[in-house]
């Protein structure tokens, strides 16, 4: 049952940014001089009771802007450093940089449970052009002065976080062995969470990426926020879906996403619950052609809808989110004006081109 909850609760969820690091009451550190640095680290942390890591304040390089990011998977990080598939990606914060010996807040709360027993690893590295790229300084040149890989090394009464690795970006070169230098900030107990991810995939249609998503036992959820990336690190918000609220047992959910762009599309999502609190679901991503955009915004809408197309020579329909026929023209109209419409899912079809806007 413990380890059925830890699935549930680590499955595709985060809390995003919080440059306060507001939820978490502890913290564990030590800041001891460095003598080292690494575009990153990885390390594994060993839960003595239940607690939720939250923020990391590690020594980051003086003098340089740097974009850290951070990314965790169950488990330790041996055996998978160089393996990208293996870890999931958290979020990235921009233009940040350090001071000597000195802990720096990178403002992600991860919000990662881990139950007594358990083991989960981070991975916190920077990435950029040199020569302003950044990175991170830790404790040691080998074993003899960092001690060995996955010993003890900072150590309280809910918590032990061990000795790992410096790691070139991204995934690249294995520095073993090194102490995280900083502070881990971290709360008591597993802190409820508005939803679990169940799902979330990408289909391709003809002119269009369908994306679909399940959660389960919604608790006080107001809407899902779509973000879309083309590298898979900096995203950008499409659309928004309303959320059910509250609701016990699955849910199921569909987003249209018609500005395709040539090669990988990334996709996540953000759910907001009435609290504030957000989760975030895991990264997925498709892979599309070369497609002629139809662009519509805004997206949600509250009176008006521009289409831009090169062609506007191609019918057009409008549906309700019943499939019910509200309007049909042989031509494209440049601007749609919905102001009398119910707030809803309504759908576009242009040529053949399928697009779902939402009114607020």
């Amino acid at each position: 049952m413990r380890k059925l909850l830890l699935f549930l609760l680590f499955c595709f969820t985060s809390f995003l940014a919080s440059a306060q690091c507001a939820t978490a009451t502890n913290s564990i550190s030590d800041t001891i001089n460095s003598n080292n640095g690494q575009r990153g680290q990885m390390f594994n942390i060993v839960a003595l009771t239940d607690i939720t890591i939250h923020c990391f304040s590690p020594e980051l390089y003086t003098g340089v802007l740097g974009t850290y990011s951070i990314y965790y998977r169950n488990g330790s990080h041996v055996g998978h450093e160089s393996t990208p598939a293996s870890w999931t990606f958290i979020d990235s914060v921009q233009n940040l940089t350090g001071t000597l010996n000195v802990g720096t807040l990178i403002p992600i709360d991860v919000n990662r449970p881990i139950l007594a027993g358990d083991t989960i690893s981070f991975y916190i590295t920077c990435r950029g052009t040199t020569p302003s790229y950044g990175g991170i300084r830790y404790y040691g040149t080998s074993a003899a002065t960092a001690g060995p890989l996955n010993s003890d090394w900072m150590v309280d009464a809910n918590m032990k976080l061990l000795v790992g690795i410096g790691k070139d970006y991204p995934f690249g070169t294995n520095f073993i062995t090194r102490k995280y230098l900083g502070q881990v900030h971290y709360s008591l107990g597993i802190s409820p969470l508005p939803l679990n991810f169940i799902s979330f995939k990408a289909e391709k249609e003809a002119d269009y990426h369908l994306l679909k998503w399940t959660t389960e036992d919604e608790i006080n959820t107001s809407h899902f926020e779509i973000e879309k990336s083309q590298d898979g690190n900096t995203f950008e918000a499409i659309g928004e879906i309303k959320a059910v609220g509250s609701y016990n047992g699955q849910m199921n959910y569909e987003f249209l996403d018609n500005s395709l762009t040539k090669g990988r599309n990334y996709y996540r999502l953000t759910c907001y619950d009435l609290d504030g609190k957000q989760n975030r679901s895991e990264v997925i991503s498709i892979y599309t052609e070369s497609t002629e955009n139809v662009l519509v915004f805004p997206n949600p809408f509250t009176t008006e809808l521009t289409i831009q197309m090169d062609n506007y020579e191609q019918a057009f329909m409008l549906y309700d989110a019943y499939g019910q026929l509200l309007q049909k023209s042989e031509n494209t109209p440049q601007y749609l004006d919905l102001t009398h419409f119910n707030a809803g899912i309504y759908f576009l079809k242009i040529g053949k081109k399928r697009l779902q806007v939402v009114k607020e």
